[in-house]
């Protein structure tokens, strides 16, 4: 099967009525958006396409959009954001999933202190590890740390066959200095290691994309 390259956007944009644009790598790099991109995304809302943007961003919607303000991807410019966070936070919130049913209410809280406010409003309590029903890991806490750093605690969290709920498959993340930044995925990989139970929100699993195609009509 031939795969054609394309050189842009707007070679396909009117075959469709909507579209999934990742973030990371496609319409922004982290810290600027791409040259052209939100003149792109005015375009397409300018034809009357819906735009979601999609990112493993282990964090709420509202938070990615003001960050994205700050590159000049305004909200006019899409319609919605889905991120690995919020879709996480869905899931816990409606308990539609058997697995989410039976879980308790008790979480140990994994991750740095920017992403801890991610289930406030919700009817959860943050605990101590020996309290808790699940693990809820959105990242290392120092961009420094080693995976080792998390190996005991994910071993005492194993041998109570605590599942955990990872808000960002991404393994690593490569800063603009070169540096390479462990992310949610690389702890769960080394959970799941360890025979343990890993429930993932974000790119390539089914569940983000789920709720993408919820926000469509049609």
């Amino acid at each position: 099967m031939t795969v054609a390259q394309l050189s842009r956007l707007s070679d396909i944009a009117d075959r469709f009525d909507a579209l999934i644009l990742d973030l990371w790598g496609v319409v922004m790099d982290g810290t600027h958006a791409y040259p052209g991109a939100p003149e792109c995304l005015g375009e397409l809302h300018a034809r009357g396409k819906t735009v979601i943007l999609l990112s493993n961003a282990p964090r709420r919607e509202s938070a990615v959009a003001e960050r994205l303000a700050g590159m000049g991807i305004h909200d006019r410019l899409y319609d919605r954001i889905v991120s690995s966070g919020e879709a996480s936070r869905l899931a816990l919130e409606t308990r539609a999933d058997a697995a989410f049913a039976a879980m308790g209410r008790r979480y140990h809280y994994v991750g740095p202190d920017r992403d801890a406010n991610l289930l406030d409003g919700l009817d959860y309590q943050a605990t101590a590890l020996d309290e808790a029903d699940f693990l809820l890991n959105t990242g290392i806490v120092d961009d420094d740390d080693p995976l080792e750093t998390y190996r005991p605690m994910l071993a005492a969290a194993a041998a109570r066959a605590l599942p955990m709920v990872c808000t960002n498959p991404d393994r690593i993340v490569v800063r603009h200095s070169g540096q390479r930044v462990l992310c949610a995925g690389a702890l769960a990989e080394a959970y799941a290691e360890m025979g343990a139970t890993v429930h993932y929100f974000g790119k390539p699993y089914p569940a983000v994309y789920n709720v993408c195609f919820g926000l469509l009509d049609g």
